[in-house]
């Protein structure tokens, strides 16, 4: 089911017009990063956007601001980023900063670590603020994660953060639009170097074959383990715990294609737990009337520092789609 409020409707993943997500790398691009109140581009707002325009690998133009939010920044977002109510009370509207992002993007190939989740913000946010056919951002695009699994294998998880501090490159300034930036830059740049002196670049740089059913995916057709283990997906070897109503899948369903992915499945929230996974109507619940038990819990051990993120049923949805 999905929701309409005040005539804004939230945008399917499958309806998305997007560029495409390769392997490969170029020479002249658009770093973007966003610092975001949450993962879910109908709920959530944009709280910074920073896009940096590179030629020959060196950056030539900046475009870096704060962006008001309308809903209040909730004190763990703040905690996260440093970006307080007050920083952002004089900040431009993200209808005044769109068209300007729109222009600076060009057709540029974008680059990002998991940059499809900033695509997919900026893309629905460029529909809610302007209608549909005004502006588009259907640029391809490099994720610095997916180089990252091919050309740093063997990492504890692959966050920026992570594939930073394998180079040794400073993180001490991280989950700000700029830095966040800078640092993909710099992790960028050890890539290529890594990838002109690697014997099988070529071999590694391939697109594996797609699921010949993945632009059909449905609940319906993830009842049987058919699906092979993909170890690009973000969610392999992730442990998932799902609370709430689910739209899109009976909760077996949801459960048995993380494990078709190649991640696990749990009960309860725990140190382990890499994604609490909410029924939309819980995660609208958790911004405006409260929050469940293990939604505090998820919350508690991300602030401790543990690899925990909570998403909506259609964040997921969306990341089974466009990873397969």
């Amino acid at each position: 089911m999905d929701f309409t409020i005040g005539g804004k409707s939230r945008i399917r993943c499958e309806d998305r017009k997007k560029g495409n997500s390769i392997l490969a790398f170029p020479d002249n691009y658009v770093i973007l990063d966003i610092e975001t109140t949450g993962y879910d581009p109908f709920w959530d707002d944009i709280i910074e956007i920073c896009a940096i325009k590179c030629v020959n690998h060196r950056p030539i133009e900046t475009l870096n601001t704060l962006v008001k939010p309308i809903k209040p920044i909730p004190d763990q977002i703040t905690d996260l980023t440093g970006i307080s109510n007050n920083m952002v009370m004089t900040a431009p509207s993200l209808s005044d900063i769109l068209p300007q992002l729109n222009a600076f993007l060009g057709d540029e190939i974008i680059l990002g670590q998991c940059v499809y989740f900033d695509i997919n913000f900026i893309h629905d946010a460029y529909i809610f603020e302007f209608g549909e056919g005004v502006y588009s951002i259907e640029n391809d695009y490099v994720d610095l994660r997916r180089l990252a699994q091919r050309f740093r294998p063997g990492l504890e998880n692959y966050k920026l953060s992570t594939i930073a501090g394998s180079f040794e490159i400073d993180t001490s300034g991280a989950h700000r639009a700029d830095f966040d930036c800078n640092m993909t830059l710099l992790c960028f740049q050890n890539f290529k170097e890594i990838a002109d002196n690697h014997p099988e670049t070529e071999k590694l740089l391939k697109e594996k074959e797609h699921h010949p059913n993945a632009n059909k995916l449905k609940a319906s057709d993830i009842v049987k383990n058919s699906l092979e283990v993909n170890e690009a997906h973000p969610l392999y070897k992730t442990t998932c715990v799902f609370t709430g109503k689910l739209e899109k899948f009976v909760r077996k369903e949801a459960m048995q294609v993380v494990v078709d992915i190649g991640g696990f499945c749990g009960d309860t929230v725990s140190k382990a737990t890499n994604f609490l996974i909410l029924g939309d109507y819980d995660y609208c619940k958790s911004i405006t009337d409260g929050k469940s038990s293990k939604y505090k819990k998820a919350e508690k051990l991300k602030a401790e520092g543990y690899n925990i993120e909570i998403i909506s049923e259609s964040v997921f949805y969306d990341m089974i789609i466009e990873h397969q």
